[in-house]
């Protein structure tokens, strides 16, 4: 679904409505509390006077809406205008920032900048426990500028750079991971979650991998030398997870500027189901399904108190 066909077939909120009913409770809807299908479907009117629907079980008694408890539960975003944002923040190759967002579908910046997040939220684990397989590129980034210039002191500010471990399947998906360090012993336990046993490795030279590869993928580890100036040596090469983290890196600077590292998995989660449904033709009817699924993500959650390691900014 292109925006498009988006504007055509969702031109009122009740349509909007019915098309997220049916995509929650394909057989039909069901109560949230007693799972019960005999459900009546009200029409109140509140103090703003605006009509709104509600779902009564007719056998607990219990009053619920489509939304409830998704990423869309306790928003008063009317329902077209998050699909719209779902529909460019799925499509927008290196992302969208909430700035555009909320220019684009007419809401204001802090509306935006949670609504996206909560897009992002229904984007995390697509993948599940589902584990790489074939032949699989493992590679590691450092995100974050260089030393800034600090014009009130006159001294150079350095920021600790953020490792990011990408590790892609060949012709196949792909996964992101922020660290809090690029350490022999973390790649390990990611590597061992992550990847089939079956699996064939294909690193750089880098000592990182030396015991960061789990010992029953050592004798299907290859390893290309890139200090040497050697990219490319028959099948074996990081090529791909390379061109993922040129995806990303472009989608920082020319989208987001600034990520925090509170924040920055999310980020990562974003890009990684983009390029896991690239070639998925409906990848806006896929995250409305996940966000039927997906937790609601509070505004105060978002926002709460950073910790020491969250303040870290990824700046470009």
């Amino acid at each position: 679904m292109n925006l498009a066909e988006l504007a055509r077939d969702f031109q009122t909120e009740d349509e909007c409505i019915d098309y997220f009913e049916k995509m929650r409770w394909p057989s039909g809807v069901e109560c949230l509390a007693c799972e019960s299908k005999r459900i009546s479907h009200i029409t109140t009117h509140g103090k703003t006077k605006k009509a709104r629907r509600v779902l009564q079980c007719l056998e607990c008694g219990k009053q619920f809406s489509a939304t409830c408890n998704t990423i869309f539960h306790d928003s008063h975003i009317p329902l077209r205008k998050w699909f719209l944002a779902i529909q460019l923040l799925s499509q927008a190759k290196k992302g969208m920032s909430s700035c555009q967002i909320s220019r684009t579908i007419g809401v204001s910046y802090k509306t935006a900048w949670h609504m996206t997040h909560r897009i992002r939220e229904a984007m995390d684990a697509a993948l599940g426990n589902y584990k790489l397989q074939g032949t699989v590129e493992i590679d590691e980034t450092y995100l974050g500028g260089k030393p800034r210039k600090d014009l009130r002191t006159g001294n150079h500010v350095v920021r600790p750079k953020i490792p990011v471990i990408g590790m892609v399947e060949r012709k196949g998906v792909m996964r992101f991971q922020k660290m809090a360090k690029a350490r022999s012993k973390d790649i390990k336990i990611l590597v061992t979650e992550s990847v089939s046993r079956t699996a064939q490795v294909m690193t750089d030279e880098s000592v990182l991998y030396d015991s960061g590869i789990p010992l029953f993928l050592k004798h299907k580890h290859k390893t290309i030398n890139h200090s040497a100036r050697q990219y490319v040596d028959g099948y074996i090469h990081t090529n791909t997870v390379e061109g993922a983290f040129g995806l990303l890196k472009r989608g920082i600077v020319g989208s987001y500027h600034r990520l925090s590292y509170k924040h920055l998995q999310r980020y990562l989660n974003e890009f990684e189901f983009r390029w896991n449904n690239r070639k998925e033709k409906a990848i806006f009817e896929h995250i409305l399904i996940r966000a039927a699924k997906s937790n609601p993500l509070p505004y105060a959650l978002l926002t709460a108190p950073e910790t020491e390691g969250d303040k870290n900014e990824v700046p470009f």
